[in-house]
């Protein structure tokens, strides 16, 4: 079993879990505060900072640790080059048992008002019995409004490069958030409590492991992606209809800088066994390197936007690595920086790759046929939509367009059985 098996099980010289951990520690400024989510965007992070010493100036909060009081005591000491969290709850108003949750309770003097972040971490470290609901042997912490207001030091801003001075004009007074209204949890509070007291002087980051709106705090309207990390900037930038692969901003500049930081080192040499856990961790890179492209072009800078589009195929081979549905972008972008020669080779690229597959789903035994139609169905759809139509729309030679036609036309003879029984 070994020796059969050894070349889908080997690890020995794949680095890139070290690769996706140092994406986002180099997406942060200096002596950010870096919100982590679960285990695979933690562990390797630490063991950039502990074993090779890389980005020891920044702090890591894991947020699911955040909950308990004796990582909260961690994270108010300095590590390494790290400065403390700011923070102004105590020990003994969060220790274990204490502030474990604080539920939504309507104030009548707070209805229709918008509470600030300051005050409302006083409402919460207070003592006072009108801050708690109180039913005889029960004693609840409370909180008084879901509308929370950030006010926004714009000299601050500038002076710790949270916001590029280019960008000065765009900064907005203050970030009106509404969190949760049923209940807060310890470490959504503390996590409130860094954004209460860290007085826009250093950066405050999320890896953007989750979609839920409380992992960024209620703040997906204020985000700038300057690599793989997610920063908190008083810019608005509107959520609506957007998904985790497209939130926020982007300062191409700031990101294009954060990128060559990258160390690859093996990634694309073929030798290394790619699982499907390395495939779907580097979703994420080629999302973000294509986004950056796209803002080159925007900004008609087609040079740059050429140069991400390369370096993403060099690394990361369409042909390895899979994320066909991402990879659809490279037709578009390559048109629209100019390169008729590169789009036709992914869109040609992408069109075999689809082909093998639909040839192999037309092998299989019509008992599966209702296993396998979703999937094919799903390429099909890829491969007009994705690639024959991009190509029509950008690609004015219409014998090309007729010859990919006719291939496709070609490929669906393979499923016509299928078609109908539809």
């Amino acid at each position: 079993m070994a020796f059969q098996n050894w070349d889908d099980h080997d690890r020995s010289n794949r680095y890139t879990t070290r690769l996706n951990a140092q994406s986002y520690l180099e997406s942060c400024d200096p002596y950010a505060i870096l919100f982590t989510i679960g285990d695979n965007d933690t562990f390797p992070l630490w063991y950039m900072q502990e074993v090779e010493g890389i980005r020891r100036d920044l702090k890591l909060v894991n947020t699911s640790l955040f909950a308990t009081d004796w990582y909260i005591d961690q994270m108010k000491r300095a590590t390494y080059e790290a400065p403390p969290i700011p923070s102004q709850l105590t020990h003994d108003k969060y220790k274990t048992g204490t502030l474990d949750v604080a539920y939504y309770v309507p104030h009548p003097q707070f209805k229709d008002t918008v509470m600030s972040i300051g005050n409302f971490m006083r409402w919460i470290e207070s003592e006072n019995l009108v801050t708690y609901y109180i039913d005889d042997d029960t004693k609840l912490k409370t909180y008084p409004t879901r509308k929370l207001r950030i006010p926004v030091d714009k000299a601050a801003v500038l002076k710790s490069g949270i916001v590029a001075q280019k960008d000065a004009d765009k900064i907005v007074a203050y970030i009106d958030i509404t969190i949760d209204g049923q209940a807060l949890t310890k470490n959504r509070i503390l996590m409130l409590d860094i954004l209460a007291n860290f007085g826009w002087k250093q950066a405050i980051y999320f890896t953007g492991g989750a979609n839920a709106d409380e992992e960024y705090l209620w703040l997906k309207d204020y985000l700038q992606l300057d690599g793989m990390s997610y920063k908190l900037v008083p810019i608005k930038t509107a959520n609506e209809n957007r998904n985790m692969l497209n939130m926020g901003r982007i300062d191409s500049e700031k990101m294009y800088a954060n990128i060559q930081k990258l160390d690859w080192r093996n990634i694309n040499d073929g030798t290394i066994y790619l699982d499907e856990q390395t495939k779907r961790n580097a979703i994420s890179m080629r999302n973000n390197l294509l986004r950056l492209a796209e803002t080159f072009i925007y900004e008609e800078n087609f040079e740059k936007a050429e140069e991400i589009l390369d370096l993403s195929l060099e690394k990361m081979p369409i042909e390895d690595f899979g994320h066909y549905s991402i990879s659809l972008g490279y037709v578009d972008l390559y048109y629209a920086v100019g390169n008729k020669e590169k789009a036709r080779k992914n869109a040609e690229l992408l069109i075999e790759l689809f082909t093998e597959k639909l040839h192999w789903y037309s092998t299989f035994d019509e008992r599966y046929n209702n296993i396998i139609v979703d999937e094919i169905e799903n390429i099909l759809y890829m491969y007009k939509i994705g690639v024959l139509d991009s190509v029509e729309n950008a690609d004015p030679d219409i014998t090309y367009n007729e010859s990919l036609q006719v291939d496709f036309m070609n490929t669906m003879k393979l499923f016509e059985h299928l078609m109908a029984e539809e």
